[in-house]
């Protein structure tokens, strides 16, 4: 037989091309470039956070105190000034206040862009990213940050904190890194001045101890043969002590629990806040997060010795995220966690670590930041972006109003309240998106007048009113419009009250001569 060529003998198989390709450390650094920062570079085009009405309260409120150097204890920005008002959001709308000073406008779009990369580099190290598990961590970020598709500025926010802290709990359990666990209290401390959502941070950490101790003393599962002397130390439950504590040094103490508490169980009309209603599955990204719980929940029954943390984490946070959609990010960012923890590959340790050079990790950042850099260059200007604003928030009836002087004092469109605090600041708002601020009772009498099912002279704020400012779907306007002359009907209604202004989002009505 004639001997084979060198070139024919040290051909690789087809297999060993794939090995090797996968392992290419260009071909990793490209692949994290783009899942770091595309949904960034999508928000840069699209602008999406430019409508969400909550992100202009947020700037407003920092805004404020930054100029007053001191922080809200009463309704700012509302006709209702007189009550009392908790902020525990204080930190986040202070940074996005002083990224509105450094770039305008351009913080909204730049805040989102910067907690879409940090979500994304969390659930990317929270599947395993830096444990030899490159490419389920590749696809379980990707799978998160479209489940997450729309999620607002705090949303994100409380993803990167929740992978950070799950980052830990999950950490801690390794052989040797128990003391990591020491730095869940400064997460929460953190947490407590940035958003209220640190509570159910908190109440994770409760969780994870419980199940600690709980699988101690049922003894044969897994985690309490590996870390039964950790346990008997008692060092979780000081954590959880300590983080306890942690969670009450913020200017509020204890009353911004109190404010989680209202946020979730305040009765509200649903079409004042759809996202705290259920899960109605009109939109992909229910889908998505669906059929990533499923999986997880695959995970946990496949493994032979059940994992207690892991069971009660994801069904607190399904039955959480199913009743109140605004919370679906807490089951993305369990199943990631959970089937980073349970898909290992054959073969790789738990435990092992990626061997990329530190030199290679700051290019990696350095290109990421060029990416970002260069997508928020090209945002266009603050009068741009107060067209992409006016697609869904009343910018144009605004200015009808401040050009024109039309009087004090206003009654508004509950879901544009936010933005009117910032947009028209010498108009207090007679409702906005602070629930806990309005109580239950102002909601039900807001949402009766609006739908017709009181007289306008039931509503205080409405019957003193002198503008009113509303949607085109609002009852108030739709009403009306039923009858051959809308115009007649309003008046017997309003008395001395005229449309002075109609587009195709709002209307304006004044009493002004």
């Amino acid at each position: 037989m004639p001997k084979m060529s060198s070139a024919t003998q040290t051909r690789p198989v087809p297999g060993h091309l794939l090995r090797t390709l996968a392992c290419s450390t260009a071909l990793r650094t490209a692949v994290l470039i783009l899942v770091f920062s595309a949904a960034a570079v999508l928000e840069s085009r699209s602008l999406q956070s430019l409508t969400d009405p909550s992100v202009w309260l947020q700037m407003r409120t920092g805004t404020w105190i930054l100029a007053h150097h001191a922080l809200p204890h009463s309704g700012l920005f509302s006709r209702f000034d007189t009550l009392s008002w908790t902020d525990p959001n204080w930190g986040a709308q202070v940074i996005l206040a002083l990224l509105y000073r450094l770039s305008g406008l351009h913080a909204i779009p730049v805040a989102q862009m910067i907690f879409r990369t940090l979500a994304a580099i969390g659930t990317f190290l929270l599947a395993g990213g830096r444990r030899g598990r490159f490419w389920l961590a590749v696809v379980l970020s990707i799978w998160a940050q479209a489940a997450m598709l729309h999620a607002s500025q705090s949303q994100l926010l409380n993803v990167v904190m929740f992978s950070v802290e799950l980052w830990l709990l999950y950490a801690s359990r390794e052989e040797g890194r128990q003391n990591l666990r020491w730095w869940v209290p400064f997460l929460v401390l953190l947490w407590a001045n940035l958003d209220w959502h640190f509570v159910f941070g908190l109440g994770v950490l409760l969780l994870f101890v419980a199940a600690m101790l709980l699988e101690q003393v049922w003894q044969g599962t897994r985690l309490a043969e590996s870390n039964g002397a950790t346990i008997r130390s008692g060092q979780p439950a000081l954590v959880a002590a300590a983080s306890c504590v942690a969670s009450l040094l913020n200017p509020y103490s204890y009353h911004s629990c109190v404010v989680a508490w209202q946020n979730w169980f305040i009765k509200t009309e649903p079409r004042f806040a759809p996202e705290m209603r259920s899960m109605n599955f009109r939109q992909p990204e229910h889908y998505l997060v669906m059929l990533l719980a499923m999986v997880a929940f695959l995970a946990i029954g496949r493994q032979r010795a059940r994992d207690l943390f892991q069971v009660i984490l994801l069904a607190v946070c399904t039955v959480l995220g199913f009743a109140i959609q605004h919370e679906a990010w807490t089951i993305v960012v369990a199943a990631v966690a959970i089937l980073g923890d349970s898909l290992a590959p054959a073969g790789v340790r738990l435990d092992e670590p990626s061997r990329d050079p530190k030199p290679a990790l700051w290019a990696l950042a350095g290109m990421i930041l060029v990416v970002l850099g260069a997508s928020a260059s090209q945002i266009p200007s603050n009068e741009k972006l107060l067209e992409v604003t006016a697609r869904k928030l009343p910018v144009r009836a605004c200015d009808f109003i401040r050009q024109n002087h039309l009087p004090n004092p206003l009654f508004n469109e509950e879901s544009w309240g936010d933005f009117l605090t910032w947009y028209l600041p010498e108009y207090p708002v007679s409702m906005d998106g602070r629930f806990e601020l309005y109580g239950e009772e102002q909601l039900k009498l807001y949402s009766d007048v609006t739908t017709g099912k009181l007289p306008p002279s039931g509503s205080p704020m409405l019957a003193s009113a002198s503008t009113i400012l509303l949607s085109k779907d609002s009852g108030l306007v739709q009403g009306p419009e039923m009858f051959p002359d809308p115009e007649q009907v309003f008046q017997s209604n309003y008395p001395g009250f005229r449309k002075v202004y109609s587009d195709d989002l709002a209307v304006i009505w004044t009493n002004q001569p």
